[in-house]
C-alpha cells in the first residue's frame, strides 16, 4: 500500500519474503515441518551408527531407511508430455537423444 506523506513524498510499505518457500509452495506447514524433524533424526542416527548406501525416505506413512541399490533397480516410465517438455527446453533426463 502506498501513500502521500504530509511533504508529497510516496510513503511505501515493504515486507521481508522468504522466495524460497513461496516458489516452493509456501510456507511449511506443521506436518512439513515434522516429516523434514523425522527425516532429519534418522539421517543423523544412520551416520552416527554407521550406516552406508541408503537414504530416508517415507513409505506407507513409516519413516524408513532404503537401499540405494533397491531404489536406483526401479525405473518408473515418464509421461511422453513430460518427456517432451523437457526435450524442448532442454533438460537432460537420461535418455539418449539422437541429433537432428
Amino acid at each position: 500500500m502506498s501513500r502521500l506523506t504530509s511533504t508529497g513524498k510516496v510513503k511505501q510499505e515493504i515486507r521481508l519474503t522468504v522466495l524460497g518457500h513461496i516458489q516452493r509452495g509456501g510456507t511449511p506447514t506443521h506436518y512439513d515441518r515434522l516429516l523434514a524433524s523425522r527425516m532429519g533424526e534418522m539421517a543423523v542416527l544412520a551416520l552416527v551408527s554407521g550406516e552406508s548406501g541408503s537414504m530416508v525416505s517415507t513409505v506407507n506413512g513409516r519413516t524408513q531407511l532404503r537401499d540405494f541399490d533397491e531404489i536406483l533397480e526401479r525405473h518408473k516410465a515418464l509421461p511422453g508430455d513430460a518427456i517432451r517438455l523437457a526435450r524442448n527446453i532442454g533438460i537432460e533426463i537420461g535418455d539418449v537423444v539422437e541429433p537432428n
